[in-house]
């Protein structure tokens, strides 16, 4: 018997802030690894920038954020074999149009306890702590969408970290070394494989992990 084998259309954003550095959120369905970069679907008669847009604001409470670039095509991911997903069934995998963003904000505008929230904790990282700290099957997209915004984000950046503008540079000549040590900004979580986020008193909560 054969599976699925439309795709789910979707959108990606890459958040940079004014350091170069990427938006990374920590899922709250309790997936290891949890982290990943904002992205959901398009909604009937949307348009990808559209969509890209509403789901800044559904997934990180804010829209204080411009598109600076847009991946010029659709990259695809299947899903694993093993995955319990509830598109798992419907979906081969996941179709994105991946947007370049650069947050015009501050740490405080972005509020992830959204009304549907996707993140219990997030964070800003490095290219490379990106591609560590994610699912296995989203390493090849996630590689290729940092390598073609590279350039724009350099463009856009006055001032980076040099850990982070290295990252950058070293997918650029596609170098297999990603280990850029630890150059995180880090909001709220301090070790990337965990998924905690500490309040404004300094208590620490824990990620709910009760959700399929």
């Amino acid at each position: 018997m054969s599976g699925p084998t439309s795709y789910r259309l979707g959108v990606g954003i890459v958040l940079i802030n004014h350091s170069g550095l990427i938006f990374a959120g920590c899922r709250r369905d309790g997936r290891v690894p949890p982290w990943q970069m904002p992205q959901g679907g398009v909604l009937p008669g949307e348009m990808p920038e559209q969509a890209a847009m509403r789901e800044l604001s559904e997934e990180l409470g804010t829209l204080k954020a411009e598109i600076l670039d847009a991946f010029p095509g659709w990259i695809r991911y299947n899903y694993p074999a093993a995955q319990v997903s509830p598109r798992s069934g419907a979906f081969r995998g996941q179709q994105h149009r991946w947007f370049l963003m650069r947050f015009d904000g501050t740490d405080g505008d972005i509020r992830i306890e959204t009304p549907h929230p996707e993140f219990c904790a997030w964070q800003w990282m490095t290219p490379a702590d990106l591609i560590r700290s994610v699912a296995s099957f989203k390493r090849r997209p996630y590689r290729q969408v940092f390598a073609y915004f590279a350039p724009a984000i350099e463009r856009s950046i006055r001032s980076m970290p040099p850990a982070g503008m290295d990252s950058i540079r070293r997918l650029l000549r596609k170098s297999p070394s990603l280990d850029v040590g630890a150059a995180n900004r880090t909001v709220g979580v301090a070790d990337p494989t965990a998924c905690t986020t500490r309040a404004a008193a300094g208590a620490t909560s824990h990620c709910p992990s009760d959700r399929t």
